[in-house]
């Protein structure tokens, strides 16, 4: 409405090569049940794309920095997808072998 403010969302916004890798490190863990590893992945697909990936592409555009697209939207998506993983293996599946969820 006037303001002059235009932002291009490409291909690589909407997280088709985040989920691919979360699908590959959760179900590269061998060491836990196949329900552990689907309930781990779609619960990450959700975290990572349906609500941190959103934030982190409003962050950049309203920073409308070259450094916060190129630099700091990279790595904080590398920093979401190892601490979703660290969450779900360390704790998620760890309070399930205590007798809690997805077991």
């Amino acid at each position: 409405m006037g303001s002059g403010f235009d932002a291009l969302i490409g291909e690589l916004c909407w997280g088709r090569m985040e989920i691919a890798v979360i699908i590959a490190v959760i179900f590269a863990s061998m060491d836990r049940s196949w329900k552990q590893r689907l309930a781990g992945a779609a619960l990450g697909i959700v975290a990572i794309v349906g609500i941190f990936n959103p934030l982190r592409i409003a962050a950049s555009i309203l920073s409308g920095s070259e450094f916060v697209h190129d630099v700091l939207f990279r790595l904080t998506l590398l920093l979401a997808i190892v601490g979703w993983y660290a969450f779900w293996y360390l704790y998620l599946t760890r309070r399930a072998r205590k007798g809690g969820c997805w077991q």
